[in-house]
């Protein structure tokens, strides 16, 4: 409609054959407002859309322009519009056909249109003006403005975790009131969406598995059916290990779990569930074979127990021989106790110096890593003045092109704005080579920590075997010592042997009792074990491993069972 209204405008203004106050009367049929001054600028005529407009914006106006009067204004020069006068003027004085332009009076943005008029000699003889109140026009764009800002910084704050932020709807008129509400209700559903899911997967960990998850509509069913995956893949670990379960108590452990039917790490973990299984059910395999072993040696001890009187006759010639061992068995003990409290001396001087060298270590791993966590605080401010410099040579740049629409007017800020530009330049470039530099620092200093820290692993590990060693030290001394004080007693204990042996008779028949009960027990152990149903596997036979016993008890065994004919097998083992 401006435009049609302006190329009207023009041809009324081209048409030499139409009379001045024919001129004003078609003004007055146009819409938009219109102003004509002559070429004194003096106004001489304003349409009736005109006189509307600034009636309208009067009081605005009046705040810059106090002595502004609407209906006054013609014969009134065009400077009672400017606070700047001569500005304008200069504008008009090198007009050639037409100028458009706009201008803020009190809270009012206006935009023109001047058309001029000149006679036939060349010389300026009026000018027309149409203008426009561009107010509303520049309030939507500054409210889109703040909008779209608004938009954005609930987007960063949704980014940043914040998800309570939302757009101030009441600040924004009713259009975008009704966006602004709209986009609030679209995050706060998207919001709901995954509160719902979070919820949902925190009752699966509870084990609430018949957790009801509202259904979504249209795409949003995606998450409904991710939930169910999720729930499907719970209830398919958590039976399967129900089950599994079950079977123990029944004493079914030849069970076996499908592993095809779980991915990821629920296969690892039903995995290991599998191998438990096994090797339960191996335990339980062994345990049954090591009982029916333990049988047959209890039966064959029992056979042998016999022997035991004979036994006890020939160890007490044996007795005379051990005692006369022992006296140089008690100097023996009394050197490798005066050596032992020697090394004892030695170990702990050891220790003592590992330690204070770990401390030492330890003082200089601290200092590395205060050299470290400063070096990393200055390549913090160093990134800070990058980020200074690219904004100064933002607002350099953003200068130079201010200066560069002033003119000539700009030039010398032209120049500095260069200079600051060429400085902010200088400082982006320092700031990255000091940067450069104390990352170089920074990974030196990180390679003299992990050798620190090497060091002191291996101190540690040092300081450690020395208290170990100082500890065995302090063991042997101890052992010496009491086996030198139990040397002594051990001739009047063998003395007591060679009385004991004559007992040895009477205790065999308690041995052969005892054997009886043993066996009566590994048969209750055996009856127990049997209501297990084991994996298939390759039965293994053979004797026990005697070399799980104390060594006296398993020697003893051996010397028992090699006199009995029907024990050698069991002797060989």
């Amino acid at each position: 409609m401006a435009a049609n209204t302006s190329k009207d405008l023009s041809l009324a203004q081209d048409n030499d054959d139409l009379s001045e106050q024919s001129i004003y009367t078609a003004y007055e049929y146009l819409s938009c407002p219109i102003m004509v001054c002559d070429k004194d600028l003096v106004i001489r005529y304003v349409n009736s859309e005109g006189y509307n407009m600034f009636e309208r914006l009067e009081q605005d106006i009046q705040s810059d322009l106090p002595h502004f009067e609407a209906r006054n204004i013609v014969g009134q020069t065009i400077d009672v519009f400017h606070k700047n006068p001569a500005y304008q003027r200069d504008i008009i004085s090198r007009l050639t056909s037409s100028h458009d332009g706009n201008f803020k009076i009190g809270q009012t943005y206006l935009g023109f249109h001047a058309i001029a008029k000149f006679e036939e000699g060349g010389a300026l003889d009026a000018i027309v003006v149409q203008w426009r109140d561009r107010t509303s026009e520049l309030q939507a764009k500054s409210d889109l403005e703040r909008f779209l800002a608004e938009i954005k910084a609930m987007g960063q704050a949704h980014d940043a975790g914040e998800i309570s932020v939302f757009v101030d709807a009441n600040q924004f008129p009713s259009d975008l009131q009704e966006v602004a509400k709209a986009v609030n209700d679209m995050v706060r559903d998207h919001i709901h969406v995954k509160k719902r899911a979070i919820a949902a997967v925190q009752a699966f960990a509870k084990g609430e598995f018949d957790y009801e998850l509202e259904r979504f509509p249209g795409e949003k069913v995606f998450v409904n059916d991710s939930i169910e995956q999720v729930r499907t893949a719970f209830r398919k670990m958590n039976g399967e290990i129900l089950r599994a379960s079950q079977a123990i108590q029944q004493g079914d452990l030849s069970l076996t779990i499908n592993l095809d039917d779980f991915d990821g790490e629920y296969r690892d973990v039903m995995t290991s569930f599998d191998h438990t299984f096994g090797d339960l059910s191996d335990l339980v395999g062994d345990l049954k074979t090591q009982i029916n072993e333990i049988t047959k040696a209890a039966e064959a001890v029992s056979r042998t127990s016999s022997t035991l009187s004979t036994g006890a006759q020939q160890s007490s010639s044996a007795i005379d021989q051990i005692s006369s061992s022992f006296d140089e068995t008690e100097s023996q003990v009394r050197a490798t106790s005066s050596a032992a409290g020697r090394a004892k001396t030695v170990a702990v001087g050891a220790n003592q110096t590992v330690s204070e060298s770990r401390s030492t270590m330890s003082s200089m791993k601290q200092a590395m890593e205060g050299i470290d966590t400063s070096a990393r605080s200055i390549s913090s401010i160093n990134k800070v003045i990058d980020e200074i410099a690219f904004q100064t040579n933002l607002l350099a740049l953003n200068a130079a092109v201010e200066a560069a629409r002033a003119g000539t007017h700009g030039r010398g800020f032209a120049v500095v704005a260069q200079e600051v530009r060429t400085l902010a330049q200088r400082s982006a470039k320092a700031a990255k080579e000091t940067t450069d530099l104390i990352d170089q620092s920074t990974q030196a200093i990180a390679e003299g920590v992990a050798i620190t820290d090497s060091m002191d692993n291996s101190l540690n590990t040092l300081a450690d075997s020395f208290e170990e060693v100082q500890s065995l030290v302090s063991e042997i001394s101890k052992a010496t010592d009491e086996q030198s004080s139990a040397i002594a007693h051990i001739n009047i204990a063998v003395s007591e042997i060679s009385s004991s042996a004559s007992t040895v008779d009477s205790e065999s028949t308690s041995l052969a009792a005892g054997a009886e009960e043993l066996s009566s027990s590994a048969n209750h152990m055996l009856s127990q074990l049997g209501r297990f149903k084991l994996r298939s596997k390759q039965a293994g036979g053979g004797m026990p491993n005697l070399n799980g016993l104390p060594p006296e008890m398993a020697e003893q065994l051996r010397a028992y069972l090699a006199k009995a004919p029907a024990a050698n097998k069991f002797a060989a083992e």
